[in-house]
This record gives structure tokens, C-alpha cells and sequence, in this order.
């Protein structure tokens, strides 16, 4: 029996972008074509542009689950409706699931890291999730806070791009690196400033 129309496009959908997110690890966004995508999957350009009416818009799709990730947690942890390590392992989660495949996208390519900054905003968004870790105007507290998810980030970062497989194929995180991980952003969160004095 054959597959619903419905149920085609979403599969056609998603090859697309499987395969747009390998061309762009290859060339970078400025360097792939709708043509060239076109062309590894096989299909007609009119194909393409149904399902995606510019290049912007599938760089838009491919981001899609790390931004929805990053305004979704935001949300939470600006209203307190989760704790700090909640927090913490769910930016882990984020940063280093669906998101971790576009890591290069976003830090390997000006245009693309241009195009998202204007539309997305990630500065805001993690302006909430430090807002909502430090629970605090104090100016300390807001470092403290910031130093945390920057941990995160740059181990979610450096560890994608280090991964010895081609870009876009780092599998994210298992539990005890998560775990590892979450730790070092708790001991920034919860780091104190130590007076130091000369040695007698």
C-alpha cells in the first residue's frame, strides 16, 4: 500500500536537510547551492524550492532544534521553573544533541553566524539562561553565571570539533561526560573570589 502524500514530503524533507547538513560541512553555506543540494539528492530545483523557498530557509530548518532548544530553556530558566542543575544538564542536552550538528554551521561560516545572529538573537537567549542561573542583579553572581555556561559552550565546542569524524558527525555526549561536564559548570557557578596576599 502506498505512503500518504503527507508522509513523502515529511521523508523528502528530511533527506533534504540530512544532506544539506553534509554539503555544508563540506563547503560551508556561502559555498552550497540549492542547485548543488539538487544535485546530490537527485532532484529537480522546483523539488527544492517547494520544500524550502531560499537557502536562508533551510539554513532557518537546520538550526531549527538548537534554537527552539535555546528559547525553550531561556523561558524556564528566567521564570525559576527549574533548578541549577536542571538548567545545566538541559543546556548541556541542547548544545549537544540536535544542536551539536550544526556547530559548524554556526562557527565555521560568517554569513550563516550573520544571517542567525539577526534572526535568532542568541545573545538574548543566553542572557536569559545567565539571568536565570545567577537569580541575582549582583555583578559577581552574573560573572559566576556566565562562567558556567561558558563552560558548557566550550566544551560542547571544542569537543564537536575535535571529534575525528567528518564535521557534523560528533555524536554529542554520553552520561558520564555529561555528568563531567555539568560539574565543571557548578564549580564556576559556585566559585567564590579568593583574596590572595604575598607569601611570608
Amino acid at each position: 500500500m502506498p505512503r500518504p502524500a503527507r508522509s513523502t514530503a515529511v521523508d523528502t524533507r528530511a533527506r533534504i536537510l540530512a544532506v544539506a547538513l553534509e554539503l555544508v560541512s563540506e563547503r560551508g553555506f556561502a559555498g552550497t547551492s540549492i542547485r548543488d543540494l539538487a544535485e546530490r539528492l537527485d532532484l529537480t530545483t522546483a523539488a527544492m524550492y517547494y520544500h524550502f523557498s531560499s537557502k536562508d530557509a533551510l539554513l532557518d530548518a537546520l538550526v531549527e532544534p538548537l534554537i527552539d532548544g535555546l528559547i525553550g530553556l531561556s523561558a524556564k530558566a528566567s521564570s525559576g521553573e527549574l533548578g541549577e542543575v536542571d538548567v545545566l544538564m538541559e543546556l548541556v542536552t541542547v548544545l549537544s544533541g540536535e544542536g551539536a550538528k550544526v556547530m559548524g554551521v554556526l562557527h565555521g561560516d560568517p554569513s550563516a553566524t550573520l544571517r542567525l545572529k539577526a534572526r535568532c538573537e542568541p545573545d538574548r537567549m543566553f542572557a536569559g539562561i545567565v539571568r536565570g542561573l545567577s537569580r541575582s542583579d549582583d555583578r559577581l553572581a552574573l560573572l559566576r553565571a556566565t562562567c558556567a555556561v561558558g563552560a558548557i559552550q566550550g566544551a560542547v565546542f571544542a569537543t564537536s570539533h575535535s571529534h575525528p569524524g567528518p564535521r557534523g558527525s560528533w555524536p554529542g555526549f554520553d552520561d558520564e561526560d555529561r555528568t563531567v561536564v555539568v560539574n565543571a559548570a557548578l564549580a564556576a557557578l559556585h566559585s567564590k573570589p579568593k583574596r590572595t596576599g604575598k607569601s611570608e
